[in-house]
């Protein structure tokens, strides 16, 4: 074989306009987020828009702020410069957030929304203000939080099931 060399692959990061191409890529997720909402079960009798409707507003304000961010990009020469680096939030304090996040998606359905909601914002809040804070918080902060967190996720679970009529997963507890 004469001289065959071989071209480095090309990620998403090396491109000019990566983040560009990454924004579009959420953008079709989105929507594909979107239009799923709509095959989710719905009572004849209900007229809020069942369970579909609060995950609709909250894919509709995400898109909102990815065009925000896009027309960003398009207007800054710096911004349309500048390199994306995809890779990056896998390292540290990001990478601790994705996997712990993505075991809060796994558990959830086991464990049920109010203790894995909770123990999920609890060691959140407490691991971000330890980052920031660089050192460990007191045992009055961790009160603190737990005493804030918990009222929070029962009344997020009362106005879910109760008033929107959205079933959230019981799991262990049973409620």
């Amino acid at each position: 074989m004469p001289n065959s060399r071989r071209l480095p692959p090309i990620w998403l990061a090396d491109l000019p306009m990566g983040e560009l191409i990454f924004n579009a890529l959420l953008a079709v997720v989105g929507v594909v987020l979107y239009v799923m909402t709509y095959s989710f079960p719905t009572s004849i009798f209900d007229k809020s828009g069942g369970a579909g409707m609060y995950p609709r507003f909250v894919i509709i304000a995400l898109m909102i702020l990815l065009a925000v961010r896009t027309l960003q990009i398009l207007k800054s020469p710096e911004e349309k410069r500048c390199k994306f680096i995809f890779f990056e939030m896998f390292h540290g304090p990001r990478l601790i957030y994705i996997l712990t996040t993505l075991a809060y998606f796994l558990l959830v359905k086991r464990i049920g929304f109010i203790l894995c909601t909770a123990i999920y914002l609890i060691g959140m809040i407490l691991y971000l203000w330890a980052l920031q804070e660089q050192k460990r918080p007191s045992r009055k902060m961790a009160a603190i939080v737990v005493a804030a967190v918990i009222p929070s996720v029962v009344t997020l679970d009362w106005l879910f099931c109760e008033v929107m009529g959205v079933l959230l997963p019981a799991g262990i507890l049973g409620f």
